[in-house]
């Protein structure tokens, strides 16, 4: 007896195209991307290192005078593309050929947003010398400095500072690049942000500053870039050491109020930099850690 697989071949093959159709990346879409994001998307693509045969065939392409500003389902764009793989050269052909340097995908990601998950600062500094919008928000009012705090990459950050702009831009949840770092555990990343003046005691729109958010991730190597206590100088007249004392708690109360640990400038006492209060004082309250600081040895610290 011969049986009708008709049905069956038909809700098999409907499945296999729904599933095609939720791939991400160039296998589910390839028909639908323009030659230039196929060209730079390629299946032999490497990041940072464009081909010569990606490099021919993007030039081959805008010589034929095909749409630079085509965007694929997703909504972005050839330069998009070219500033998430991070190909310089590529990207300033585009640009020079008339790519839209502020165009936005469907989640209000520009160029510049995709360039900060690269470590490199050439694309970041083609894109802003063209004009890329540097305090920019996706759908998240994520900027991209948010974007390389959270990926940690610092040399992406360089070209967005020197255009002047704030260290501490807000995202939808009030966070900053700095709380994005230290989510993430990026110490590199906010090292660079304090140095360049980002706020400390900043508070997302939960009331967490970065140190929380660093605590609650379980990134507690986090401490002693983040706590407040981590940057104050109390003694910054005085030449000899200036060992933490209850006085001095009182005279400073913000060095007390959130102790984790006390660091000095550089080749300055106390211990030549840095102290780590005992973690038995770490999260008492004020009255405690004094008790502890009157008994704390700094000759401990060799």
């Amino acid at each position: 007896m011969i049986q009708d697989h008709g049905p069956a071949m038909l809700l098999v093959a409907a499945l296999l195209v729904s599933f095609l159709v939720a791939l991400p990346g160039s296998m589910a879409r390839s028909a639908d991307r323009p030659p230039l994001i196929a060209a730079i998307d390629s299946p032999d693509r490497q990041m940072y290192a464009a081909s010569p045969a990606q490099l021919a065939t993007v030039k081959s392409l805008l010589a034929q005078g095909v749409e630079v500003n085509a965007t694929d389902p997703d909504g972005r764009t050839a330069l998009h593309w070219a500033a998430w793989l991070h190909y310089p050269k590529i990207a300033a052909l585009l640009l020079a050929a008339g790519a839209e340097v502020k165009a936005r995908d469907h989640r209000g990601w520009t160029p510049l947003h995709w360039a900060m998950i690269g470590s490199q600062p050439q694309v970041p500094a083609i894109l802003i010398d063209h004009g890329a919008p540097v305090e920019a928000q996706n759908e998240k009012g994520a900027t991209p400095l948010h974007l390389a705090a959270q990926y940690g990459h610092t040399h992406p950050m360089k070209p967005i500072v020197q255009q002047g702009v704030t260290p501490d831009p807000r995202d939808h949840l009030g966070e900053t690049p700095l709380h994005k770092a230290a989510h993430h555990g990026q110490e590199e990343a906010a090292k660079y942000l304090i140095d360049q003046g980002a706020d400390l005691e900043v508070r997302n729109h939960q009331g967490a500053t970065p140190w929380d958010l660093a605590e609650q991730q379980g990134k507690r190597h986090m401490g002693a870039i983040l706590s407040p206590v981590a940057w104050v100088n109390p003694c910054p007249n005085q030449a000899s050491e200036c060992p933490i004392t209850p006085d001095l708690c009182r005279q400073h109360p913000t060095i007390c109020d959130s102790p984790r640990t006390y660091r000095s400038p550089p080749g300055t006492p106390p211990c030549n930099g840095a102290v780590t209060v005992d973690s038995t004082c770490s999260w008492l309250n004020r009255e405690r850690l004094i008790e502890c600081l009157t008994a704390w040895d700094l000759s401990a610290c060799g």
